[in-house]
């Protein structure tokens, strides 16, 4: 063979370009799809010998290998969600530990911080995780959920600032047409009393008019009468027809 055959062959690593790492490796030490990778190329001794070596620091909690700060945790865990495994798709305990502990760090971290320490950037990395994980048949709908509700909660506490001001704005304007309002029904008012005014005056005035109007005629009746009267004997002897 030829000193090139002899040389011993350096397997590519894989390696995913950085916009298609799962999000676990922005905030974890490993990626979920390493994982899957890990656990297929790995059997038997090469398993059990990682489990022996990671459980020097790691406590046992119902069969899973944790970090000993995680053990309170763990175990309320599994009290109150059981085996989220169960149809998991990972199989080795081992790496069913490290997402096991995956999980519960996410707890931790949704107990140590509230809604005005978490960062949206945390949140998206901690839903992609969950993401990961459901994809793998882990049974965490619930902590997805939770998530998605608390990065609602937490976008809309980064818009409060420009709500503040919309609703200050928006009160401003209530003042302002209030007040307009306000100058609007005192004119309307003020010139419905002076329209009552007129009407009152109105209606005097056609009385009086038609009182004048009666007067008048009465006294343009008794006029013609006496004209009629006078005219008799105005161009005439006052004896005339008596003899």
């Amino acid at each position: 063979m030829s000193s090139h055959s002899d040389a011993p062959t350096k397997s590519k690593s894989f390696e995913c370009p950085p916009e298609q790492k799962p999000l676990a490796v922005l905030e974890y030490p490993f990626s979920l799809f390493s994982l899957n990778r890990t656990e297929m190329d790995n059997e038997g001794d090469e398993v059990n010998s990682v489990g022996q070596s990671s459980s020097l620091d790691t406590v046992e909690v119902e069969g899973y290998q944790v970090r000993p700060e995680l053990e309170s945790i763990v175990r309320k865990f599994i009290i109150k969600h059981g085996d989220v495994f169960e149809n998991c798709t990972v199989s080795t305990m081992i790496f069913r530990s490290m997402l096991l502990e995956m999980i519960c760090d996410i707890i931790s971290d949704l107990q140590d911080k509230n809604l005005y320490e978490i960062t949206e950037n945390k949140l998206h990395r901690m839903i992609g995780l969950a993401n990961d994980m459901k994809d793998m048949k882990v049974n965490i709908e619930w902590l997805q959920l939770r998530l998605e509700e608390i990065l609602e909660a937490r976008q809309i506490l980064n818009q409060s600032s420009m709500l503040k001001e919309k609703k200050h704005i928006s009160k401003k304007i209530i003042e302002t047409v209030k007040r307009e309002l306000e100058e609007c029904v005192e004119e309307k008012n003020a010139v419905a009393a002076k329209f009552q005014i007129l009407c009152d005056k109105e209606t005097a005035c056609k009385e009086s008019l038609a009182r004048a109007e009666d007067e008048y005629a009465k006294i343009s009746q008794t006029f013609t009468d006496a004209t009629s009267k006078v005219r008799q004997f105005a161009n005439c002897s006052l004896a005339n027809g008596l003899l």
